[in-house]
């Protein structure tokens, strides 16, 4: 597990800040050590590595510009440290872009980290629709080269289980177009769950979206839609 560095408001206690790794003197740098890191879930962090500081200086952190520090940690004795970065916020966006920037507080030596995408692990479907339709199925920040299952339950019954494809690197991303309800309609509250496991519809990590299906008057037959889903990353 990453260990997460410290936050501002904890400057000054400098005892177990982070772990901290050996590193040669020179010309200040950062290394964002996943080429995608996964955010808006719990435990999530930016893992990096930062040398060429001054050994022992209090070194800030921030994302994409020098405004608001995000974090602080303490250069080793080779002027280096490493160690998880509070994720940043990307708000209702699925992926965003982000650069790592750190200044030292004593040497005034700043670094920055190249242009790296984030992403939220989450699939997303539209709110509502027939359940014949054909729509997009859109999953973001499943398991790099694993494939990814969509299991369809009613009442706590699983009735129907489709592959959708496998997710590709570096940030687990999926697109596939597939019936809104590919099996027998039922109305009333269906769950759906994504995950990487054919047979077992729980395990993690595990996306799940729950729909409200009724049956609406149409002037030549009855239909269906499903007028809300909420979905949640359970277990990533």
């Amino acid at each position: 597990m990453t260990k997460m560095l410290r936050r501002p408001a904890v400057l000054g206690l400098a005892g177990a800040a982070l772990a901290l790794a050996p590193a040669a003197a020179h010309a200040a740098t950062i290394t964002v050590n996943d080429p995608c890191p996964r955010v808006g879930i719990q435990n999530a962090s930016v893992p990096i590595t930062a040398t060429g500081f001054t050994p022992g200086e209090q070194v800030a952190f921030y994302y994409n510009d020098f405004t608001t520090a995000i974090t602080t940690a303490v250069a080793d004795g080779a002027g280096g440290m490493s160690g998880g970065l509070p994720a940043p916020d990307i708000g209702t966006h699925n992926q965003a872009t982000e650069t790592v920037l750190a200044k030292g507080l004593q040497s005034g030596a700043t670094a920055n980290s190249p242009a790296f995408p984030v992403v939220t692990p989450k699939v997303n479907l539209p709110n509502r629709g027939r359940p014949t339709s054909r729509v997009l199925y859109k999953v973001y920040g499943f398991n790099n080269g694993q494939p990814v299952y969509a299991h369809y339950s009613y009442h706590g019954h699983q009735k129907v289980v489709k592959k959708l494809g496998t997710a590709k690197a570096p940030c687990g991303l999926l697109q596939k177009r597939l019936q809104f309800l590919p099996t027998t309609f039922h109305a009333g509250e269906w769950v759906y769950h994504f995950n990487n496991s054919k047979s077992k519809p729980n395990k993690t990590p595990l996306y799940e979206i729950k729909y409200q299906f009724s049956r609406v008057f149409r002037s030549r037959a009855f239909g269906a839609s499903a007028p809300s889903a909420l979905g949640r990353a359970l277990g990533f």
